[in-house]
């Protein structure tokens, strides 16, 4: 292919990464996934945008529970099929909790535990995520503070026709919220998961030491080694380049240590020893509406997947932090491969800076990732939450893929978590 044409395809793919990626921001900000009916309707999901991840993946859980007979429940955790179901039945009716639930109220623990046990659906994020942030990604807009995270959600049918709302904050605190959204909503969506064997380990006489509100499986899916490598390096070097307009050219370009630094006016793109590509700016880019936290997490969510799909594979982008630094704000995500979270011995596979509403760090480590045919055994879910709750008392066990970096083969492997009770 001559430099001509070449150059051709690189604009582009480039225009098709900035269309994709400023498409799904301006519905994002226009409203076009927010409540567009009068009360209890709401329009259909909208279809994922070509090339970004849609915001159905991004909502979805680590794991999720159905209990239609009281204490008989259905467990999806690692699988990414099973939770892509749950969310798809109830994607609706959760936007329409949320959009329509009352102001939290801190209420006792019991409380909770009581709602657990009654029909319902319950997800757990794993980390704490912005609820307002939630509802757009489930097809609304709430009014809740950017303080107010959920690490755990619980979506409870007391005997009147209504849901309602309650959730777990890192500190174990519980919340609760009055909904306006159809009991019979939820329920009818529960006829098409079946109990499976799962409980909360509340529920389990030998895990009493274990975090009550882990959810436990009776058998594990199907697990399969995954390979991963570096091979989408050059191309997502280049897509970032032509992202924030940085010419790769040896003119413009230095060494500082073991990296690679290349100039801009407005910025440089740190090219570092690990893999990592970092963009930089001093006086912060202003890339528009990120006024507010949810923007702010969804221009960072829909950035980094544009750079994240030109690796390919299976692996999704999923939210994972936020911290505040200062005068700084920053974002982190990480990868989920077949519904199972990884983690990088380098750090977070993406991260975003805000300072003022302007980006000053983008940064991501491109991995491609892809499923292989050979089978992996673990110890089952109830063995293994045994071992961990007399390792550390309130722990959980979670299956998590540790990924070193370079050309490897990887395999799920149980940790402890820390529980949030």
């Amino acid at each position: 292919m001559s430099l001509e044409k070449r150059w051709i395809e690189r604009i582009k793919s480039l225009l098709i990464l900035l269309l994709t990626v400023s498409a799904a921001f301006l519905a994002w900000k226009t409203g076009l996934f927010q409540r567009l009916m009068p009360e209890h309707e709401y329009a259909a999901p909208a279809e994922p945008t070509p090339g970004v991840s849609s915001y159905q993946v991004a909502a979805e859980p680590i794991c999720a529970a159905v209990t239609g007979v009281p204490g008989l429940v259905y467990g999806a955790c690692y699988d990414d099929k099973a939770i892509h179901e749950v969310m798809q039945e109830f994607r609706s009716v959760l936007g329409e909790t949320l959009g329509s639930a009352s102001l939290p109220v801190q209420v006792e623990e019991s409380a909770w535990r009581d709602a657990l046990l009654e029909p319902g659906l319950f997800l757990d994020y794993g980390t704490p995520v912005p609820l307002n942030v939630l509802a757009c990604w489930m097809g609304t807009t709430a009014n809740f503070s950017p303080e107010q995270q959920a690490y755990r959600l619980l979506f409870a049918l007391p005997e009147e026709d209504k849901v309602d709302f309650y959730y777990l904050d890192e500190q174990g605190r519980t919340f609760f919220c009055e909904t306006l959204a159809l009991g019979s909503t939820l329920y009818a969506g529960m006829n098409g998961f079946l109990p499976n064997g799962a409980d909360f380990a509340m529920q389990i006489d030998t895990l009493q030491d274990c975090d009550p509100y882990a959810l436990i499986l009776r058998d594990l899916p199907r697990l399969f080694a995954v390979t991963a490598s570096d091979e989408c390096s050059s191309t997502a070097v280049q897509t970032a380049a032509d992202l924030f307009g940085i010419r790769l050219n040896a003119g413009s370009s230095f060494q500082e240590q073991e990296d690679t630094v290349y100039l801009a006016d407005e910025g440089r793109l740190r090219l570092e020893a690990d893999g990592a590509i970092r963009y930089l700016s001093a006086d912060g880019k202003d890339l528009g509406g990120a006024e507010s936290e949810e923007d702010r997490i969804e221009l960072s969510r829909s950035l980094l997947a544009g750079l994240a799909d030109v690796c390919g594979g299976i692996g999704d982008l999923q939210y994972a932090a936020s911290q505040t630094d200062e005068n700084n704000v920053t974002y982190r995500f990480d990868y989920r491969v077949s519904g199972i979270q990884v983690k990088l011995t380098g750090g977070s596979a993406g991260w975003a800076v805000f300072r003022d509403g302007r980006l000053v760090e983008l940064g991501f480590r491109p991995r491609t990732y892809q499923i292989t045919e050979e089978t992996v055994h673990r110890i089952p879910p109830l063995q293994a939450a045994a071992a961990s709750a007399s390792i550390q008392h309130g722990s959980a066990p979670e299956l998590i893929i540790s990924d070193p970096g370079g050309d490897v083969l990887l395999e799920p492997v149980w940790i402890l978590r820390e529980g949030r009770a």
